[in-house]
């Protein structure tokens, strides 16, 4: 069955409430609408057709209400295909792990699902190197779409590479701040300035709140050869490094109770339109600008598990770009605006939604700063524009040895092992890692 609607093919994009509802004599259904706050409806008319159609299957984690509704709009207009979400239990952590893995065991063997999100991947990482995910830039060349019309990050690549593995059509962007005495006169920031400038700081204080597992990976998890420690082309890792011991000692420090309940000295930074922290505001109330550490520099994040791909074993692979490319639509992106958190890829259309919240902000800028502490301004939006410049995917293929460091380096947190015992055991084990996969 699929039902069809005449007049509006979807009433959830806008703030609607059903009013009421009957079933005529050929079995349709006459739906009413009440649109709020407005004094209107909207009626609409549902009618079940018999229709044969193949089945997509879609393998993924959350998503998003923008996300479920282009997968209605889908199914409503395509008259060969129908796309079915395939989900896990998100509060099942063993389940989700299983599904995971059944994920990868189906499309490593040629079989499963037709598309993936990555977070409904065990080791997505191990599936593109088994070339077990169709690289979409020739269909991307053939469609016409113009890549400069996106942000760059909507084309998952690996670093250096050209093949596209993945899509990112919608993004929940993140950043931070650091307590501008911590860095001192320090002006660049990176993985060495970072670590000496909470070395030397004689006070207490929180790292985004977070557990001990996540600050020892925040100072690892960017650098694709671990700050020069794991050398991929000779199989060959080094980890008794000062750099890497200042990492377990700031880590271990910082992991402390008493500093976990402290007052933060690294926190998420507002980035979002309603209440957006620009560096000159940061700057009056003692916090500079920060991010995450990669290679590179320091940028805002995006995870391979919000990237959409399609299974190299497909039989349906050009109805799989269909999928992608209504994802990429204008009008599609559009309907993101003012769905809060998930912020487009298309340049114009986030450009559209920034003058939205922009509009929005300062129709009564002093009610909205009552309610917020914050104006709106346009250095918010060029910030906020670069940020999205700049987003920067975690490297792929490092999460097996950054369980391997946490695993022994949580035991030198713990005070159960000395420094010199945990490095020699990373260095042991990653080397059989290496030794046994490489990258």
């Amino acid at each position: 069955m699929d039902m069809h609607a005449d007049g509006m093919s979807n009433p959830s994009f806008c703030i609607r409430d059903v009013s009421g509802f009957r079933v005529l004599e050929d079995d349709s259904v006459e739906v009413l609408w009440d649109i709020r706050d407005s004094g209107k409806g909207l009626l609409q008319i549902l009618k079940s057709e018999k229709v044969e159609k193949e089945i997509l299957r879609l393998r993924c984690g959350q998503l998003s209400s923008w996300m479920l509704g282009c997968i209605t709009q889908f199914n409503q207009t395509n008259e060969s295909y129908h796309i079915v979400p395939e989900q896990p239990s998100l509060e099942d952590l063993d389940a989700m792990k299983d599904f995971q893995q059944r994920t990868d065991m189906e499309i490593g063997a040629g079989k499963g699902a037709d598309l993936i999100v990555g977070q409904a991947s065990y080791d997505f990482y191990a599936l593109l190197e088994q070339g077990a995910l169709e690289d979409l830039s020739p269909y991307l060349e053939r469609s016409g779409i113009n890549r400069a019309d996106y942000f760059p990050a909507a084309f998952a690549q690996e670093r250096g590479q050209e093949a596209i593995y993945g899509i990112s059509t919608e993004v929940s962007l993140m950043d931070l701040w650091i307590r501008s005495e911590v860095l001192g006169t320090s002006e660049e920031q990176n993985i060495e300035t970072i670590l000496d400038a909470l070395d030397r700081y004689p006070e207490k204080g929180s790292v985004c709140d977070c557990p001990p597992r996540e600050i020892l990976l925040f100072f690892l998890r960017g650098s694709e050869d671990f700050w020069e420690m794991v050398d991929y082309e000779n199989k060959t890792c080094d980890f008794d490094t000062e750099l890497f011991r200042k990492i377990l000692n700031v880590a271990k420090r910082y992991s402390a109770r008493s500093y976990m309940d402290s007052d933060p000295i690294i926190d998420y930074r507002s980035v979002y339109f309603l209440a957006f922290e620009n560096e000159a505001e940061l700057q009056a109330r003692g916090k500079t600008d920060f991010g995450y550490l990669f290679d590179d520099g320091v940028f805002s994040p995006l995870s391979w598990h919000q990237v959409l791909s399609i299974n190299a074993d497909s039989p349906a692979k050009d109805a799989c770009w269909e999928f992608i490319t209504l994802l990429l639509q204008e009008e599609n992106q559009r309907k993101l605006i003012g769905m809060n958190a998930r912020l487009p890829m298309n340049r114009k259309i986030f450009t559209e939604l920034q003058s939205y919240y922009f509009e929005l902000c300062n129709r009564n800028p002093e009610e909205h700063y009552q309610l917020w502490n914050d104006i709106c301004t346009e250095q918010d939006m060029a910030e906020q524009l670069e940020l999205m410049e700049n987003l920067h995917f975690y490297p792929l293929g490092t999460e097996s040895v950054l369980e391997i460091i946490w695993d022994e380096a949580k035991d030198y947190i713990d005070d159960l092992k000395p420094a010199d015992a945990i490095i020699e055991n990373i260095n042991n084990r990653v080397q059989l890692y290496l030794d046994e996969n490489g990258l």
